[in-house]
């Protein structure tokens, strides 16, 4: 009989054995497959933000060469300034009839920030320089005006990166050139349009526009005005270089509205403040004027009486002590406009603690009950009969069902 009993504990024995074995395998190979659903979940989010953010960056390096290449090309076919480069004029009076036209064509661009120099020479080789680098040139001769790729080409760039062969050499800096060469069909007559680019115009989408940046993108929903507010506006010495980077973010989302502010300047964050405010959609208020809270004036009364409570009887008391609203009836009176008649109870834990509360003769709980009622008087505007009771139980912050007696959830 024993050994049957040994043999059927060993039976079960190993049962639970391998029931929990299966268990924990199951377990595991769950989780194991949870885990990679959710990392390849990560991983092709992660590649779909990437390939994104790459799509919007060669967007906007397109974008920015196209319209150099335009400059060019606006050089060439322009009758105005076609004129201008292929007739020969030396005298000055063309050249400062085509200046206003050249500033404002080069002032409108996008790209303006990254063009280092926009160098014309006309058939004549009379010279004019635009750019964020024209003032640091040194003398144009020929053999000078040699060193740049593709001078003599009809139409050369973007193909190299080098240093400005135009720059003195303390202040050469990494460029692009871009050089188009027009000639007077039938004639010697040959002029040249130069623009030397920043490596910025193609490294700042990259750096400025992250994964991060067209994770947030993604997130914001159709039809809801988006603000873009560039900070830290005080560390930028040049303030037409954030110009660019405002538009190409407009082409990426249409927000409402740009801008560029300090939060050190205590007037942009006022400007700030007002351009939220315009489109912030106008609610109903949620309560009447005359509402002061959304509890109810026995809530209201149960909070005087304990707020009065702790502030006479300070640390002695425990902030297990609490205060139960026993009645609560406002009755007619002909005396007053209205008459509210309250029976409160304070509940402590300990007969020391009632003790503590009543005071001497009472006189703390006389005080407590008159300042609580005069406190309610002056907040519901009525006459306020209040009766303070203290009541001894033991425990009953740990007993859940005399908590939830009490009003407490």
């Amino acid at each position: 009989m024993d050994k049957l009993k040994f043999r059927r504990s060993g039976i079960q024995a190993r049962v639970l054995a391998l029931t929990m074995f299966f268990t924990l395998g199951a377990s595991l190979v769950i989780a194991a497959s949870n885990m990679h659903q959710m990392t390849a979940e990560w991983e092709r989010t992660t590649i779909l933000n990437a390939e994104y953010a790459l799509q919007t960056a060669a967007s906007a390096i397109r974008r920015d060469v196209d319209e150099i290449d335009d400059l060019a090309g606006w050089c060439a076919y322009n009758p105005g300034m076609r004129t201008y480069l292929l007739t020969g004029d030396t005298a000055s009076n063309q050249a400062l009839s085509m200046y206003p036209t050249l500033t404002a064509k080069f002032n409108s661009m996008r790209t303006m920030a990254y063009i280092q120099r926009f160098l014309l020479i006309n058939a004549s080789g009379r010279q004019m320089m635009f750019g964020t680098a024209a003032t640091n040139a040194v003398t144009l001769t020929p053999d000078i005006l040699q060193r740049i790729p593709g001078y003599d080409s009809p139409n050369t760039g973007w193909d190299c990166i080098l240093r400005d062969p135009l720059a003195l050499n303390s202040q050469a800096a990494n460029t692009i050139p871009v050089t188009h060469t027009l000639t007077l069909p039938g004639t010697d007559r040959t002029a040249h349009v130069c623009i030397f680019v920043s490596p910025s115009l193609i490294l700042s989408p990259l750096r400025s526009f992250t994964l991060a940046d067209a994770k947030v993108l993604s997130l914001f929903k159709p039809g809801i005005p988006t603000l873009l507010i560039a900070n830290k506006l005080d560390t930028v010495h040049r303030r037409a270089e954030i110009a660019p980077w405002l538009r190409d973010m407009q082409e990426r989302h249409p927000f409402a509205e740009f801008v560029p502010m300090s939060a050190k300047n205590k007037g942009d964050i006022e400007r700030l403040f007002g351009i939220c405010e315009k489109y912030l959609p106008e609610q109903p208020w949620w309560y009447a004027e005359d509402e002061l809270t959304d509890r109810s004036e026995k809530f209201l009364a149960s909070e005087t009486v304990r707020e009065k409570l702790f502030r006479f009887t300070g640390d002695e008391l425990p902030y297990t002590s609490t205060v139960v609203i026993d009645k609560f009836e406002e009755e007619k009176s002909k005396q007053y406009k209205r008459f509210i008649r309250i029976a409160a109870t304070i509940v402590v834990e300990r007969d020391g603690h009632k003790a503590m509360v009543i005071g001497e003769k009472g006189e703390k709980l006389k005080r407590i009950s008159t300042e609580a009622r005069q406190e309610l008087e002056k907040l519901m505007d009525a006459k306020v009969f209040l009766e303070v009771w203290v009541k001894v139980r033991s425990g009953w912050a740990d007993d859940e069902a005399r908590v939830r007696s009490f009003g407490y959830e």
